[in-house]
Order: C-alpha cells, then structure tokens, then sequence
C-alpha cells in the first residue's frame, strides 16, 4: 500500500519504507566504521568456524592416517562432544555474531506482513543471501 509521502520517496534498500508491516526490526543499522570493523571481525570469526568444521573430520583422519594418535583423538572428542553432551546456549556466542549485522550497509531486518501462527509450522525463506546464508541466523531465527 503506497501512501503520498511513499510515493514520492525512491525506492531504496538501505531505508525501505516498511510502513504498513506487521513487525519490523533492524540490526547493526549504525553505519558507522566500529559497528562495521566488529561486523567484519565477527564474520570472519563465524566463517572461519564454519570452514573448520568442515575440514576438521578429514584432519581427524589424516592424523590417525599419520599415527598421531593422541592429537587425532583430542580433535575427534572436540568434534564429537556437543553430540553427546547437551551444551547451554551460550549468549556470549549469540550477541557477537549479531554484531556481524553491523558489516552491511544498512543492517539487517526482518518483516512481517501478518502476526505468525506459531502453533503450525512455519517455513521461513531468506532471500537474497549470497554465498554464505546468514538470513536466517541475523533474523533471529532457530
């Protein structure tokens, strides 16, 4: 719904007008070079977890390959322990990887056009998101 001061306004995706929105919520919309420099460290933070936990398995095979018994055995507990341990959420982790949103221009946000029946499933589908799909994570979603 488009309303006079909508209509002459440009449309812009670093300050969309989500007048008429059900929800909205932004995250990491200061713009300024701290909000952006901790964005990027936490992204580099998560990526570089991401891509860790990846390849550590193969690492985990090539030091048994190797006979490095004990390091092997060390890496293959560290990755197998939050599968048999239940682990606490950790807000520390949550609030640093938040601070990733301040590395886009503009933040990030998250719109709703009706209030969400949380008793029936719901699919929530991020769109763009690049090669690496942090829409999901960013928008609070679990």
């Amino acid at each position: 719904m488009a309303t006079a001061k909508t209509a002459s306004r440009p449309l812009s995706l670093l300050n969309p007008d989500f007048a008429g929105l059900w929800s909205s919520n932004y995250l990491g919309k200061e713009n300024d070079i701290c909000t952006m420099l901790m964005g990027a460290v936490a992204l580099q933070v998560f990526i570089y977890a991401w891509i860790f936990g990846f390849v550590a398995p193969v690492i985990a095979l090539a030091l048994f390959y190797l006979r490095y018994t004990m390091i092997a055995l060390l890496l293959s507990t560290a990755l197998l322990y939050p599968y048999l341990v239940r682990i606490q959420t950790w807000p520390a982790w949550q609030r640093l990887m938040l601070k990733a949103c301040g590395y886009f221009e503009g933040g990030v946000s998250v719109s709703f056009e009706h209030e969400i029946d949380c008793a029936e499933p719901v699919l929530f589908c991020v769109h763009p998101h690049g090669m690496f799909t942090f829409g999901a994570m960013y928008s609070g979603l679990r």
